[in-house]
């Protein structure tokens, strides 16, 4: 059987047959005795699967490429069922008893593993069935006309910002004709108008929907229904305290959808969805009926075969003078569980993504989106990897799109080694919000003319970015990938008609679908009906992986090779800068369709054309060559000047070597050198590393260029590598313990700081001091966040964040006349930091996006800011019974409490806490607990009391140090 295999320190794939793989002494394979090396969090899960009541958990791996087949007979000597196997990829997924899980995970032979809740449910709002035959299905459609016109000035899908409409100019058949996007979502609304019809690579009609992948399973998702067999005499079946008609006599399965949508605000609960009714399976002809009539007639009923070999699609209700009130459906056929899909769509989000991604005028949509004529293929997403997996395996999925977060920081170190062994495996471009080596993340941007008609919000209007600053890795970033790409939210798309991500409310407005809990009175912007307007970068996801399917239109009209890294490149190489923004704020920059074309046509005129390997670059860290994606360095003052090294490695194109111009593409902001090559010419053999040097020149900020590597003989940029350098702001000291800084944020726009606090405090406490700006947060309730701050950066590039809101404060507005409010103070502690950098995102409006014409105006003139932070550290040593403190930084109160152990275990038995009030320097003793013997270790920690009783907590618990 034909595995993959590892080779050499670059990531490199080759073809092996295990079954000769050399074997060592003890009957392992070569290569295949290590464990799994699990992250933090995967760890901790595994530790929480092992202690936990239920009988079965559910765990996901990746095998080394040229170890599956022994992990494989490894894992069935186990009380284990092996639910999906990827050979190609090596992952691999079970249930097992609880109790084995560490047996598991002792496995040798795997890269990587997790454990998972098999409890998991895709939304709080879909009601798993109770698979009962209550004979009626009750549902009122929200949307039940959609809007067939839409006049000049109004709403929009802002394709001239991404340069769609130059490209489809010059390429008219660049618009995803042929190609099949895996849409990892919650399913779409089949009989939308936009939604519903697309075009073959030949321009032949084809329905939108190309396919359906099916990842969950009955007792995850409401849309399966499991059967049993039964056996028709005269017509008809007995079933579920019914007689039913059916169309011949003989043997069938038999089961019940009874499938429930409940919406979470009680305004909306008119629009529950219940559908209940019998479903009928031919299983020797491999046929389906859904009596959705409810009159227990199949033979009334649309005969349906599985969607993969005919497209057919049935509906509950009907079309009349008051609109359209079908709720459509597809089937899936499950011989192994003999259970029937019925692809019903099982949330809001997977229509309201599929607009800005495919939506057309085919059939009567209002607009079309970035990859018009391109085929959904439905993949419902999961907790666990295999909708990844089973899309990039599918032959039919030419590209995957998965808007939501996934595979970012260490929680989700899993996900990005799986999906980074997928790109590598089967090469297919895959768009999302993460951070994996080989895909596109993409975050927000919104033009002017978004903010002013499609969101509606007050000026000014302006270009502005909303998303990367707080959604990369932030100072930590050991492998330096910077794969971020902006494309265009608050566009114009689509939602269901039956499972919209808005309702209409009975003031005339138009709102979320929120509980009470979250907030009641959020509203969107106004849109036509059956559409609405994006924002956060769920539907922005989609807008460029359409430009990646007109890319692959074109490349298969005009012969043209192409990878995921081939694609991400031209995309990144192709991408317009924004001016007035850093690159650290918009990286790669926005998305050019255009570009990005002339991008991909021209890189292959570079290729040798009789190599099948592309060419390509990887980065090696200096000195120990370990795979990177960049250059990251932390640079603690700014001035002077260093070197930086990285090498560089050419992979396929010609062999022999190759010159190369080295360039740096900056920023938006001129004038702003930090980066200098210090060659701008180097020949690449192939395969061998190159070292590449430039020179830095820090300042305070937050600084990100690309070198930019052009091949000489053509002018070609073929990759460009990120250079990150992160060098902390100044602070002033104005007491001891006390440090602040001063910044104006200009209107419509936000600010990263980065901040260090080297003198190792046990405790800090930080103040924001800023004007109320109004509202403009996710959901548009009445708060102004406009900070939060990285508390307690962690190595592995993890932190935790606090949101700061602050309601509209009393006292006088700072400008009345440019909408600046009264001064608001946003406060927060962190009791246990656990390292020197602090982050802190500021903004002034900067996300337009989530406004709507009910926010208040925003302010025209820049508003100041000061950051203070207060830190607090209290140094301890032992002088037998007693004990030395001394008060290191800020002044505090508090008391200390003593432990037997390093953990956070209750304070020892009958010790006593001492309440102390200290200024800075200050120092004094303490008689230690009588309990307390002379020789036993001794943890302290200080229960912080701050002295401005500002903020709601009253007592903060720094970390355990042992009393040396």
């Amino acid at each position: 059987m034909a595995l993959l295999a590892v080779t050499a320190s670059i990531t490199t794939w080759s073809y092996v047959d295990q079954n000769h793989a050399a074997r060592a002494a003890n009957g392992i394979p070569i290569g295949c005795s290590g464990r799994a090396q699990l992250s933090e969090f995967d760890s901790t899960q595994a530790m929480v699967a092992l202690r936990s009541n239920k009988p079965d958990v559910t765990i996901e791996f990746l095998a080394h490429p040229t170890c599956v087949s022994y992990v494989l007979g490894e894992l069935r000597i186990l009380p284990a069922t092996i639910e999906f196997v990827d050979r190609k990829s090596g992952y691999i997924e079970l249930e097992i008893a609880a109790a084995h899980v560490q047996e598991v995970l002792d496995t040798k032979g795997l890269d990587a593993a997790r454990t998972l809740d098999s409890s998991y449910s895709l939304d709080p709002a879909y009601v798993l069935p109770a698979r009962r035959m209550v004979g009626v299905s009750s549902y009122r459609v929200a949307w039940p006309r959609v809007a067939t016109s839409l006049a000049p000035g109004q709403q929009f899908f802002p394709a001239g910002e991404i340069g769609l409409p130059a490209l489809w100019k010059n390429e008219p058949e660049g618009d995803g004709r042929g190609v099949r996007i895996a849409l990892i979502d919650q399913g779409i609304d089949l009989l939308h108008p936009a939604l519903h019809l697309a075009k073959n690579a030949n321009g032949g009609i084809v329905p939108k929907l190309a396919g359906i992948i099916t990842t969950n399973t009955p007792q995850q998702d409401g849309e399966w229904v499991e059967t049993r067999a039964v056996e028709a005499m005269g017509g008809f079946i007995d079933a579920a305290g019914h007689s039913w008609r059916v169309p011949h006599d003989g043997s069938y399965r038999f089961g019940i959808l009874d499938w429930h949508f409940e919406p979470k605000l009680e305004e909306d609960k008119s629009y529950a969805l219940h559908l209940n009714a019998g479903v009928l399976w031919d299983t020797a002809k491999k046929l389906v009926w859904i009596d959705t009539p409810g009159d227990h007639d199949f033979t009334k009923d649309r005969v349906l075969q599985d969607y993969s070999i005919a497209h057919h699609i049935a509906w509950f209700g009907k079309t009349d003078r008051s609109g359209d009130e079908r709720i459509p459906f597809a089937v899936a056929i499950d011989t192994h569980h003999q259970a029937i899909y019925i692809d019903l769509g099982n949330g809001p989000h997977g229509a309201f993504v599929a607009g800005t991604l495919a939506a057309n005028h085919l059939s009567g949509g209002i607009f079309d989106g970035a990859a018009p004529m391109a085929q959904i293929i439905d993949a419902r997403s999961s907790e666990e990897m295999r909708p990844f997996v089973m899309s990039f395996a599918s032959p039919q999925v030419d590209v995957i799109n998965c808007s939501c977060g996934v595979a970012r920081y260490d929680e989700q170190h899993f996900a990005r080694v799986v999906l980074e062994r997928l790109i590598q495996v089967y090469r297919k471009p895959l768009i999302c919000y993460c951070e994996v080596r080989g895909a596109i993340s993409v975050s927000d941007y919104q033009s002017p003319d978004q903010t002013r008609r499609n969101r509606r919000a007050s000026p000014p209007y302006r270009e502005t970015i909303n998303g990367i600053e707080w959604g990369s890795w932030g100072h930590d970033n050991p492998s330096g990938i910077e794969n971020w790409l902006l494309g265009p939210s608050a566009s114009l798309t689509t939602q269901s008609r039956y499972l919209p991500f808005s309702y209409p409310r009975s003031n005339g407005r138009v709102g979320y679908d929120f509980p009470k809990s979250v907030d009641a009175q959020t509203f969107y912007p106004v849109a036509p009906p059956g559409y609405t307007i994006g924002e956060n970068p769920s539907p922005t996801i989609t807008v460029v992986s359409g430009v990646v399917a007109d890319m692959v239109s074109l490349a298969r009209r005009y012969h043209i090779r192409y990878d995921a890294i081939r694609m991400s490149n031209a995309l990144f190489t192709g991408s317009r800068t924004v001016a007035g923004f850093p690159a650290s704020v918009q990286e790669n920059g926005l998305v050019n369709a255009m570009g990005a074309w002339h991008q991909l046509a021209a890189m292959s005129r570079v290729d040798d054309p009789i190599n099948p390997d592309l060419t390509h670059f990887d980065v090696l860290r200096d000195p120990d060559k370990t795979q990177v994606d960049g250059y990251f360095q932390n640079i603690f003052k700014p001035g002077g000047d260093i070197v930086g090294r990285i090498w560089i490695v050419r992979h396929g194109g010609y062999g022999g070597s190759r010159m190369y111009n080295l360039s740096i593409r900056r920023d938006g902001i001129p004038g702003i050198l930090v980066f200098t090559p210090l060659r701008t010419n180097v020949k690449f053999a192939r395969d061998i590393p190159m070292l590449v040097a430039f020179r830095i020149y820090p300042t305070a900020g937050d600084h990100l260029a690309y070198l930019q590597l052009a091949d000489k003989r053509s002018g070609t940029v073929m990759q460009q590598i990120p250079l990150h350098v992160i060098v902390p702001e100044p602070l002033t000291t104005t007491a001891l313990g006390v440090k602040t800084f001063h910044t104006f944020i200009p209107p419509r726009r936000s600010a990263s700081e980065y901040f260090m606090l080297p003198d190792n405090p046990s405790a800090v406490r930080i103040e924001v001091s800023t004007p109320y700006t109004g509202s403009n947060n996710p959901y548009n309730s009445p708060t102004n966040p406009i900070a939060f701050f990285g508390l307690s950066y962690v190595s592995n590039g993890t932190w935790s964040k606090s949101w700061l809101k602050g309601i509209r404060p009393k006292g006088p507005a700072l400008d009345m006349l440019h909408h600046v409010g009264p001064i608001d103070n946003l406060r927060a502690i962190d009791p246990q930091p656990t390292a020197s950098w602090w982050f802190v995102y500021l903004q002034s409006r900067g996300a337009p996006e989530y406004e709507t014409q009910y926010d208040p105006p925003a302010p025209t003139v820049p508003i100041p800011v000061t950051i203070a932070f207060e830190e607090y550290r209290v140094d301890a040593r032992r002088e037998g019974s007693i004990l030395v403190l001394r008060n290191a930084l800020a002044p505090l109160k508090g008391r200390i409490e003593f432990f037997a152990g390093p953990s956070a275990t209750p304070p020892l038995s009958g010790s006593e806490t001492t309440y102390v009030t200290r200024k800075q320097g200050e120092q004094w003793r303490l008689a230690l607990p009588s309990n307390v013997p002379l020789s036993e270790r001794l943890y302290w920690a200080l229960h912080l009391s701050p002295l401005k009783t500002d903020l709601k907590q009253t007592g903060y618990l720094t970390k355990l140090k042992q009393i040396p």
